[in-house]
């Protein structure tokens, strides 16, 4: 290992003092050295890189976004001359093959290389990033990077969406299609790190502050209500994404933590201002609009690398949110496809690609708010979710707080929000928290707090669950399943961590019932009719199917006729026969 702590003297050509140095430790050691080097003290940050740190070593934090599969190349070859049969050899500093010009035995102009008394090197090019966390207005800067020996070995591990310390030189290279002057990093040391734990620094006076707001008894309330405070009212969704934001585990060693909130608004109800205010709070966020958003952009696509014309992964915004939250407005207007391959980042917390002879699962823990708008702009609670929003059921279902913003009129309400919204203070008695250190908050419970469930707490949700399936038990109900308790489970573990404490009480599991029975009313739902946003039938709904495909298997029947049959036998709306109709059975007619 090199350590270049307070080393000055060979800034200007370290390329050249790297390889003096490994070249002697190689003559010395034997050919199985691997130099290192580590502890560079001139630390600048990525967007700070430009012309007067050219051929100099720095050291900096940045993203990857793309990186290429392993490549070879010649670090020594050995030639042999065609006419005199003399070998000799030389070092190879780049990427093409030189061939000496003339023997130096006999003068010969023609060789052949001995490829099996040369030697190999791995090689990468990776694209970087400036950190999500460190872009000022969330603006970036990208640059190539290069990575050599064992930093580009398959058991080095290095992955797209990766937040790494690395040590570099900045080296001018020429784009010889454009024949303009480019730039390439040269990077000397490369390792992963966990962003979250790392950039945000919290002081000891940080941490006795964070330990003290913890003890408070409405530590909820105080952080609600500094959540969207441009947005008037909706205490009960500000709870939950509050809730949301203490969600998820770092390390991923344990089941899905992370709690998925989806916001069904009318417009002009504030849905997008509460995205964004959740955006700038979040220690790590990426944000994305479901407008033209491909499946590519969106989880991750092996694209072809513009140095080598091989294939590399690129990283999308759900891998590029990893161990933080992808905020994504617009969510309804998402292709059926680029949703369907949210299933799986949603519920196993990866993203796997198998394309152009890449096979590759990508680390995907991500916690989602996504906000979405109704068909023709304005929810009605009366009719089921699934008939107003174009989300599928299998990844509606994987939302664990699904709220509905609705324009409801009320004058008491309309004027307390207009006076509120003219006179643009806070509410009077309301703890004003200083965003940064609502940051450095989350950042300490997500990365220090891991709670465990107590008896009394696992007894409450359990029993709340068979007590509120026995609510289902009419012929009409759909009754919530163990996706509903998985979500209960997560909001628990949540506020647990909000209180900084190793154990989910019994007061955590009642917080975390309360919150999701408060989103279920949003939507005009209760727990005997919360399967509808799974889409689950009701046992009457099952029945009118059954009936329904035996007429249409006799062939007997007009459709027309089978539905006033169906009406007629089961006593049941037209309008919801017609939908059983054209969701279950139309392909069977």
């Amino acid at each position: 290992m090199i350590d270049l702590c307070n080393v000055e003297l060979f800034n200007n050509n370290f390329k050249q003092f790297f390889r003096i140095v490994e070249k002697q430790l190689i003559k010395e050691y034997g050919k199985d050295i691997i130099l290192k080097v580590i502890d560079y003290p001139k630390n600048i940050p990525f967007n700070h890189i430009h012309s007067k740190h050219v051929n100099k070593v720095y050291a900096t934090t940045a993203m990857i976004k793309t990186i290429t599969q392993f490549r070879l190349k010649l670090s020594f070859v050995m030639y042999r001359c065609k006419a005199c049969e003399k070998e000799f050899g030389r070092e190879v500093m780049g990427e093409l093959i030189p061939y000496p010009k003339v023997c130096p035995d006999c003068g010969g102009k023609r060789f052949d290389i001995i490829f099996e008394d040369s030697k190999y090197e791995d090689y990468k090019y990776i694209k970087l990033e400036e950190p999500l966390e460190n872009r000022t207005n969330k603006k970036f800067v990208e640059f190539k990077g290069k990575i050599e020996g064992y930093l580009a070995s398959p058991f080095y591990n290095l992955n797209a969406g990766d937040v790494c310390n690395l040590i570099f030189t900045l080296s001018p290279v020429i784009d010889k299609k454009n024949n303009t002057l480019d730039t390439i990093l040269d990077i000397w040391h490369i390792k992963p790190v966990n962003m979250t734990d790392s950039e945000i620094e919290i002081s000891d006076e940080d941490l006795s502050n964070i330990i003290d707001y913890s003890l408070k008894p409405d530590l909820l309330d105080i952080f609600s209500k500094n959540i969207a405070t441009n947005v008037v009212g909706y205490e009960s969704i500000k709870k939950g994404l509050t809730l949301q934001l203490f969600s998820g585990n770092p390390y991923a060693n344990r089941p899905r933590e992370n709690l998925h909130a989806l916001i069904i608004g009318d417009p002009g109800m504030g849905k997008s201002l509460m995205l964004n205010n959740i955006y700038e709070i979040t220690p790590k966020s990426v944000k994305a609009n479901g407008a033209g958003t491909s499946k590519a952009g969106l989880t991750a696509s092996a694209v072809r690398n513009e140095l080598t014309g091989t294939f590399e992964l690129e990283a999308g915004a759900i891998v590029l949110a990893d161990n933080g939250q992808l905020i994504l407005d617009e969510f309804d207007k998402l292709s059926h496809q680029v949703m369907l391959a949210l299933n799986e980042p949603m519920e196993d917390l990866s993203v796997t690609i198998s394309k152009a002879n890449i096979q590759q699962t990508l680390s995907a823990n991500t916690t989602i708010l996504a906000g979405a708008n109704p068909k023709n702009s304005r929810f009605d609670k009366m009719k089921e979710i699934g008939e107003q929003i174009n989300i599928p059921a299998s990844l509606l279902s994987r939302f664990d707080l699904i709220y509905a913003l609705t324009d409801d009129i009320n004058y008491d309400n309309d004027l307390a929000k207009a006076k509120k919204i003219l006179s643009n203070q806070a509410d009077t008695g309301t703890v004003v928290l200083d965003p940064l250190f609502i940051k450095k908050y989350i950042t300490y419970a997500k990365n220090n707090v891991f709670p465990k469930l107590s008896k009394d707490a696992e007894n409450y949700i359990a029993e709340f669950y068979a007590r509120t399936r026995q609510l289902a038990i009419n012929d009409d109900a759909k009754p919530l399943t163990t996706r509903e308790l998985g979500a209960m489970y997560r909001l628990a573990i949540a506020h647990a961590k909000l209180r900084l404490s190793d154990i989910v009480e019994l007061h955590d599991a009642k917080v975390a019932t309360d919150v999701y029975t408060e989103s279920l009313e949003t939507l005009g739902l209760d727990y005997s009719t919360v399967g509808s946003i799974q889409a689950v039938l009701s046992n009457n709904e099952r029945n009118i199917l059954f009936f329904m495909e035996q007429l249409i298997k006799s062939g007997e029947y007009s459709i027309n006729e089978i539905i006033d049959m169906c009406v007629e036998e089961y006593d049941a709306p037209l309008e919801k026969v017609e939908r059983l109709y054209n969701k279950h059975m139309k392909d069977l007619k």
